[in-house]
């Protein structure tokens, strides 16, 4: 591509961020000055630009940092890639486990949201169902997220009071509580209401993965542990 068609103020601040990438303690703009040979003026304005978007802030030894904007992006690609590798591994998740629903969920401010599913209704067919949510205090996924999750939990748990959502499950926040802490002892929650067997495990990065299958008087346990785990391996194992 011909040098005359590129966007300069576009080049000039990729390279004043990749400068700065390479200091973890800022750079001052002097410095800046030397390493990209920008006049001072320009360096500023390109500077200011970023700053109002995230990309750089200045602290207080004036020097300029990566901002948030950029370790967002870069968690975003991260998230991307998660998933990728989770729906890679749903197909075969769903050949060990017939007969079951298998879910990914996570937690999205005040929702905790379906993020992948593969049900014996549609076999082979990985959703992504936009509109699936599970309830807390109630559904296992979202009791997993409650207790491994706290902080990242407590917009769900203002959206869904206890008192209104999960008194009538609870009986008290205390019986919630020791429910909790047995999934953190365990890592994971079981559930058998209506004829449904529900586990859910806990993953990291505040990720969960479900279980959903006719409740039987006996099941294998380390049966979905192993799944769980392998799971677990395959999709964060790096």
């Amino acid at each position: 591509m011909p040098h005359s068609e590129l966007v300069q103020s576009l080049l000039r601040g990729l390279d004043i961020l990749k400068h700065i990438s390479t200091r973890p303690d800022g750079m001052r703009l002097n410095e800046l000055t030397v390493a990209t040979g920008l006049k001072k003026p320009t360096l500023h304005n390109l500077l200011r630009t970023l700053a109002a978007r995230g990309f750089v802030f200045k602290d207080n030894m004036n020097r300029f940092n990566i901002g948030p904007a950029l370790y967002e992006i870069s968690a975003s690609g991260t998230l991307m890639r998660r998933q990728i590798k989770a729906q890679s591994k749903f197909a075969s998740l769903a050949e060990e486990l017939p007969g079951c629903t298998i879910t990914l969920s996570t937690l999205s401010v005040d929702t905790v949201r379906c993020l992948l599913r593969i049900s014996p209704d549609a076999p082979g067919e990985i959703q992504r169902p936009t509109d699936r949510s599970f309830t807390p205090y109630v559904m296992a996924s979202a009791i997993v997220l409650q207790a491994v999750y706290p902080e990242e939990s407590v917009q769900l748990e203002k959206r869904y009071p206890f008192d209104e959502y999960g008194v009538g499950m609870w009986g008290s926040q205390e019986n919630f509580s020791a429910e909790k802490q047995k999934v953190l002892q365990d890592g994971f929650c079981r559930r058998i209401s209506r004829g449904t067997l529900s586990l859910a495990f806990a993953m990291p990065e505040c990720y969960v993965l479900g279980f959903y299958t006719p409740a039987q008087y006996e099941y294998d346990i380390e049966k979905y542990r192993e799944a769980a785990s392998n799971f677990r391996n395959a999709v964060w194992g790096d």
